[in-house]
């Protein structure tokens, strides 16, 4: 493990992330699987589009984030929307959700998924806690995609198994 990652997961030991981690995994109701699955199929069309709204949002949001993309990092958030490397990302990161959305019956399946995202991910330097900080700009996007078809109960389904695949995510980083 390099010196970088080593402070890393010093760091998260005694942070908020960890104290939550302690807490177990959110759960999803049966109600709420349905929900993902259908609004899956409903957006899966726009997926790409999905992953490039959450980004922008997220770095328009946070600028300090931006970064931390290598390849991002001398790109206009103006000229990431046309960004054959954003895109690329944007999809790598919907196939995960893709993935998650259909093994809703195979916790441990997402469980090892997302651990392993998470340990990738300690090698690109990223901080756990800018993950929570994208929650919001993704269900937003998904928003704009299913726009008539939203409801408040879809917003919590999502926002819920965004929890669920941080929460496995950040266990990677342990």
């Amino acid at each position: 493990m390099g010196a970088k990652q080593g402070k890393l997961k010093a760091r998260l030991k005694g942070s908020k992330i960890a104290k939550r981690l302690k807490h177990g995994p959110p759960s999803i109701t049966a109600a709420q699987k349905q929900i993902l699955e259908k609004s899956w199929s409903t957006m899966r069309d726009d997926i790409s589009q999905v992953g490039i709204i959450t980004f922008i949002g997220f770095f328009e949001a946070n600028p300090e984030v931006k970064h931390m993309f290598v390849s991002f990092r001398s790109v206009p958030i103006a000229d990431l929307r046309q960004s054959s490397l954003l895109r690329a990302h944007a999809l790598r990161v919907m196939s995960m959700v893709e993935k998650c959305v259909t093994r809703l019956d195979e916790l441990d399946k997402i469980e090892e998924t997302m651990k392993n995202l998470g340990q990738r991910h300690l090698k690109f330097d990223a901080v756990p806690e800018n993950i929570d900080l994208m929650g919001p700009h993704f269900v937003q996007a998904i928003r704009k995609c299913m726009e008539a078809d939203w409801n408040k109960e879809t917003e919590e389904a999502w926002f819920q198994l965004f929890k669920l695949m941080t929460y496995y995510m950040k266990e990677g980083w342990k």
